[in-house]
């Protein structure tokens, strides 16, 4: 019997146990029915390792389109806080942000978390009566925390993504070992039959 190897996708093994499966099954066979559920039971195994990484998978999606949904709005509260300091005082947001919001907005995300801090920081400076502090600091702050927890959790996934790569990596060695397995007991029987 052919192994599979680390290279074959899970669907295949799982396609490979399902066919064993019904051949032995097909066959008649009452004494083969046992080696048929062993080979089931082994396809529920690989089924389910494929599940809680679409589950994986499934999760990727939801956290990066709030990530994503973050970063837009911290992104437009930016720009809106850029044209308020403009309005305010043509000086104020030279003095207050680094880069124009719209730059700052189009940094990599954690150059732009670092410089939305910064902003953060100066806009503290102010008067505590000050619009830009009454206005803005708040939802910008919120926004931008916001955003770091959710790159936190991203941070996570790749760890849950290790795990499950692992036991997948696992699973195919044990699925492999299981069809050699299941083949030589299937060989010494058929041996035993015809002696």
């Amino acid at each position: 019997m052919k192994v599979l190897g680390l290279t074959t996708s899970l669907r295949i093994f799982d396609l490979d146990l399902l066919f064993t499966a019904s051949q032995l099954r097909a066959s008649g066979d009452t004494e083969l029915d046992t080696f048929a559920a062993s080979a089931l039971e082994q396809r529920g195994s690989i089924r389910d390792l494929r599940l809680k990484y679409e589950d994986i998978e499934d999760l990727e999606t939801i956290i990066m389109a709030r990530k994503t949904f973050a970063d837009i709005a911290r992104d437009t509260t930016l720009v809106r806080l850029g044209k308020f300091m403009d309005s305010l005082d043509t000086g104020l947001r030279q003095r207050i942000m680094d880069k124009s919001p719209s730059t700052t907005a189009r940094l990599p995300q954690d150059k732009e978390t670092q410089a939305i801090d910064d902003i953060l920081r100066r806009i503290a400076a102010l008067d505590a009566a000050h619009p830009v502090r009454i206005s803005y600091e708040q939802t910008l702050a919120q926004e931008n925390e916001a955003f770091k927890n959710i790159s936190e959790e991203v941070g996570d996934l790749h760890d849950k993504y290790i795990d499950a790569r692992t036991a997948i990596r696992q699973a195919k060695v044990d699925a492999d070992s299981f069809r050699n397995s299941l083949y030589g007991q299937l060989v010494q029987k058929f041996e035993t039959r015809g002696a």
